[in-house]
């Protein structure tokens, strides 16, 4: 897991590859975002745009990958994430890692939590299970960005 900040990415690509970048460029190009998935190399770079209704974290599941990277972005407010660094310890509530790459959980023994303020990412890497639309004060609706990096990419 990697936490940083969009304003500092001209300063941090070094340290990433060359296919971060590119994902990294659709949120700085300036464009309006409308909610939705969004091309930017076919299925191994994509941005899904999304409008969410937080909820307490106690409500969320935590989640795995295992063909892709997660770069989470609020945009419009902030967004308190669960992690947790450790694979699953048990079986998962929903498994959908074949055609939807994406199990789930429920909250793990020793999980942390973390607010991230609009504009700020976290990099979730596969395996990594992470509990992301957590509400920070109160349940409210936030626009965030989802960038998915094909893990055989890098």
């Amino acid at each position: 897991m990697i936490i940083g900040f969009l304003s500092r990415w001209d300063d941090d690509k070094r340290y990433y590859p060359a296919v971060f970048d590119r994902a990294m460029q659709f949120l700085l190009r300036g464009s309006p975002l409308t909610p939705g998935r969004h091309c930017i190399d076919g299925d191994a770079v994509f941005a899904s745009v999304q409008k969410i209704a937080t909820q307490e974290s106690d409500a969320r599941l935590f989640e795995i990958h295992q063909r892709y990277i997660d770069i989470q972005v609020p945009l419009s407010g902030p967004e308190k994430f669960g992690f947790l660094a450790l694979p699953p310890s048990g079986p998962p509530l929903r498994d959908t890692l074949a055609d939807k790459d994406a199990a789930m959980y429920p909250h793990p023994k020793g999980a942390s939590f973390m607010v991230l303020q609009p504009r700020q990412y976290v990099v979730f890497f596969p395996g990594e299970q992470h509990c992301p639309g957590c509400a920070v004060d109160a349940p409210g609706e936030v626009l965030k960005c989802v960038l998915k990096i094909r893990a055989d990419c890098i």
